[in-house]
């Protein structure tokens, strides 16, 4: 079960891995970071609601990618990029 104190916000994510809001949308777009065990709504019930982050879960995706894929973790160039 996970416990409330296990989660981080968005801003605390972004610092945590060093990316950016968009990076961390595009993970939960692409499933990358998946509903309910990487991340959940702070408030469930309401039609919106602040994205939180199960810290334990996450790290653990990362590092398991970081060993296995290591440029899975690399954000897709943005267009304009070279």
């Amino acid at each position: 079960m996970q416990k409330l104190h296990e989660f981080v916000s968005r801003a605390e994510a972004e610092a945590l891995f060093s990316v950016s809001t968009k990076t961390l949308q595009r993970w939960r777009n692409e499933g990358f970071l998946r509903k309910g065990i990487e991340w959940r709504h702070k408030f469930p019930n309401r039609k919106v609601s602040a994205v939180i982050y199960h810290l334990p879960n996450c790290e653990k995706l990362m590092q398991q990618l970081s060993i296995q894929r290591p440029n899975k973790l690399r954000p897709k160039a943005e267009k304009g990029d070279s």
